[in-house]
């Protein structure tokens, strides 16, 4: 029977011993770079995050469980629903979801750094390699203070993994954290399941059959409630991602991923094959191979650990080939959903050492992995991200081309550590590509939607209408801090939008006292310019029933808030929307360098850190 060595892991890292004064200083550095990166982008903050927390605050003011104020029109507008549960929090205790939130990406930051210098076997090095991709890397603190869900699904699935690969199992934490994958994004339904599976696969126990039943369970428990509650199967924004896309076209697509998806499974198989008759039997036995071991078969005398990063990485390109490529993927900067699942199976594929002869040079060797694993799934990973070359930079396919021949040589030298060390660095590299001016545009973004979105949800928050109900594209911060109920064209929030009834009677209906027009220029255009329907339908009601109009509110270049306002609007109301439009054009003009000058230590989650402030 097959044992894991995994599982016989030593209790003390090895990468403590001798140090030195090249480790402490590449730690040094890296802290350093950590610190600088988190002054410099933790005030990022994504718009769509404040769609999540409205919920929580709901609940808190006004009782019901809904993204508007109301027990009606009920809208499962989030796909995390452990970032909404926690959205509770804040407003119960006064502080704002923003700040709370800040917070909970400190903490997946200190949780991620204590497990990689906590990882058994691994050189000072290594280790130094593993928080370069993580906490020195600007594009991690991107998605880690964005305020979205991305940090922590990349968290988990790389503790889960992780745990799998360097200890053979899951533990009870393994098992939470497993079920939490699932209530954090959509698609970690489908890793959780197989993280539960692959740890019974791994050693079969009833202990990891009671565990596995009880992940699956409660996730179907989840799924029934949620679908009884809201009354949709799936959330509202898996409507608008993928059942947009056209029916005919969406099939053609889905059948083209599935193949390709296919196709890459099978191209790693018979790569495995082949590298393994290649590299003979002392890269994939869990020990020296016998002549009878050996008639056993492949299955019963490999160290099925091992494979935990060639199984997370098929997962993985399954995910993006077969989900992420046929849904229209909102808010996907810096390449968002693919490096979100890049990220943490690089990291699991270098979680242990791959050879006995590593860096460490003496590395017990029931810690050691065979390289030909990580080995593949790197590959494999970087094979699936180069047939979306279409819509990535030149620079991110030269680094891909880059990575395919550092692989090459890392399998072929099999013992060389280092190599397979650069291939992950490229690799993440190349997922997560940013131009020194998209970053600045990262960082200006939060105090920029604070000086356009943050100004007129206050000028509504503040205003003396009754009828308190608005259209709005980008519906995160002006319908959680304004307080109004808010019908979102782009869908997200909308069930009519997902049923294809929005429209000129769904209006009628609703009466909207402010429609806000997201545009390429201040001045008004024909209903008909606007590429999204919403808009158009909005914008040719509002000139269609007489709205007053002003110019819209910068937010940056060829991105204006354009503001309508029913004729009987109160005046000081109107009158503070249209100096809030010539406030936020005047002080978000700026290019990026000077703006981000200006604005050097502004960061609004600690200027608005209580609830209501």
């Amino acid at each position: 029977m097959s044992t894991s060595r995994a599982s016989q892991t030593p209790s003390h890292p090895t990468s403590r011993r001798g140090l030195g004064a090249a480790g402490q200083t590449a730690y040094a550095l890296i802290a350093a770079a950590t610190l600088f990166l988190t002054w410099l982008l933790s005030r990022f903050t994504i718009d769509d995050s404040f769609i999540t927390w409205r919920y929580g605050d709901n609940l808190i003011r006004h009782g019901v469980w809904n993204w508007n104020p109301s027990a009606t029109d009920k809208v499962e507008a989030y796909t995390n629903p452990t970032y909404a549960a926690l959205s509770i929090i804040p407003p119960a205790i006064g502080l704002s979801a923003e700040f709370f939130f800040k917070l909970v990406s400190l903490a997946l930051l200190v949780t991620l750094v204590v497990w990689i210098m906590r990882l058994p076997g691994l050189h000072w090095a290594h280790r130094a390699v593993l928080l370069l991709l993580t906490a020195a890397n600007p594009t991690f603190h991107v998605h880690l203070w964005s305020g979205l869900e991305t940090p922590m699904y990349v968290v988990f699935l790389t503790l889960v993994f992780g745990s799998l690969y360097v200890h053979g199992g899951l533990g009870r934490t393994g098992y939470v954290l497993a079920l939490l994958i699932a209530l954090t994004r959509p698609e970690g339904i489908g890793f959780a399941v197989l993280a539960v599976l692959w740890a019974l696969l791994i050693r079969p126990s009833r202990g990891r059959l009671t565990g596995a039943i009880a992940v699956i369970g409660a996730i179907c428990a989840y799924w029934a409630a949620r679908a009884a509650y809201f009354g949709a199967f799936f959330p509202n924004t898996f409507y608008i991602k993928t059942v947009h896309a056209g029916g005919s076209d969406r099939l053609g697509a889905l059948i083209r991923v599935v193949l390709t998806a296919g196709a890459v499974a099978a191209a790693l198989l018979v790569t495995a094959v082949l590298l393994d008759r290649w590299l003979g039997r002392s890269g994939l036995a869990s020990g020296t191979d016998t002549a009878g071991e050996g008639r056993r078969g492949w299955w019963a005398r490999i160290d099925r650990a091992a494979l935990t990063p060639v199984v997370f990485a098929v997962a993985s390109a399954g995910v993006i080939l077969v989900l992420y490529r046929s849904s229209n993927l909102l808010m996907n900067y810096v390449n968002r959903f693919e490096w979100q699942l890049v990220l943490p199976v690089v990291l699991v594929a270098l979680a242990r050492p791959v050879a006995v002869r590593t860096l460490a040079r003496q590395v017990p060797e029931t810690v050691a992995a065979p390289v030909l694993w990580p080995a593949i799934a790197l590959l494999g990973t970087a094979a699936v991200m180069m047939t979306n070359t279409g819509h990535v930079k030149g620079q991110v396919v030269r680094a891909l081309l880059l990575l395919a021949v550092v692989l090459a040589v890392a399998v072929a030298a099999r013992q060389r550590t280092s190599l397979l060390l650069l291939a992950g660095l490229s690799l993440v590299a190349s997922a997560g590509f940013m131009t020194p001016e998209s970053l600045l545009t990262m960082v200006n973004y939060r105090p920029r939607l604070d000086d356009a979105h943050g100004r007129l949800a206050k000028v509504l928050h503040d205003s003396r209408e009754d009828h308190r109900v608005l259209t709005v594209g980008d519906a995160g911060v002006i319908p959680l801090e304004s307080g109004w109920t808010t019908l979102d064209v782009y869908g997200l929030a909308n069930r009519a939008v997902a049923n294809g009834t929005f429209n000129d009677a769904y209006l009628e209906e609703k009466k909207p006292e402010i429609i806000v027009v997201t545009a390429g220029r201040p001045q008004k255009m024909p209903p008909k310019s606007h590429k999204v329907k919403g808009m158009a339908l909005t914008s040719a009601y509002a000139q269609r029933n007489g709205y007053l109009f002003s110019p819209g509110a910068r937010m940056r270049s060829s991105y204006y808030m354009q503001v309508y306002a029913r004729p009987d609007i109160d005046p000081q109301t109107w009158a503070a929307i249209q100096q809030m439009a010539k406030d936020s054009s005047a002080l978000n003009h700026m290019g990026n360098r000077d703006y981000f000058e200006g604005n050097l230590n502004n960061f609004p989650f600690l200027r608005h850190w209580r609830s209501g402030s």
